[in-house]
């Protein structure tokens, strides 16, 4: 990718303004496309080849993104073929036209917290926020458009750490 935008770059540069009807309209531009052109193929050459030299070559994993390693590809298949696993032995949940959270590897029911409510009703909280940020931004203006709207995400993720607190709390008692 940086590559990429080194070349876009130089072709911004050689080319001038008014991109390729510039170049063509313009004969000092098209000159020093003409010209600059092999080099600048040349030079992107120069570098690749510096790049993966003393890498292992196309072989190489160093150069990149860790979720494309052999390891990381390796555990990601590992968790779909078990998640599928699942879906084969205990259907696809989301088949099943059920007001019920369930826990996909045992089909409990998840009793009713914080969390299970959010996810019951993520879709009218988002409605309403969408509502209330067009209201308050496009129509009455009371706040500017710059200002980002309340993140859902935080609600469900403190009631996922209180449930977490709640869980590993040994002095707990079963009625709560």
């Amino acid at each position: 990718m940086a590559i990429d935008q080194c070349h876009e770059q130089n072709n911004a540069v050689v080319k001038g303004s008014g991109g390729a009807i510039g170049l063509t309209g313009n004969p000092g531009a098209l000159r020093r496309w003409m010209v600059a052109g092999s080099e600048i193929a040349r030079i992107i050459a120069e570098f690749e080849e510096q790049a993966t030299r003393g890498h292992g070559g196309a072989h190489d994993t160093g150069h990149l993104h860790h979720d494309q390693k052999p390891g990381v590809q390796a555990a990601f298949m590992k968790d779909v073929r078990a998640l599928i696993a699942v879906f084969e032995e205990m259907g696809n949940p989301f088949l099943k036209n059920t007001q019920d959270l369930l826990v996909l590897d045992t089909r409990d029911i998840m009793e009713t917290t914080p969390v299970a409510e959010t996810v019951r009703k993520i879709e009218s909280l988002g409605e309403e926020q969408y509502t209330k940020f067009v209201e308050e931004r496009l129509k009455l203006c009371t706040k500017p458009v710059t200002e980002t709207a309340q993140e859902q995400v935080a609600t469900l993720q403190s009631a996922t750490d209180q449930d977490a607190v709640k869980a590993a709390d040994p002095t707990r008692r079963s009625e709560e």
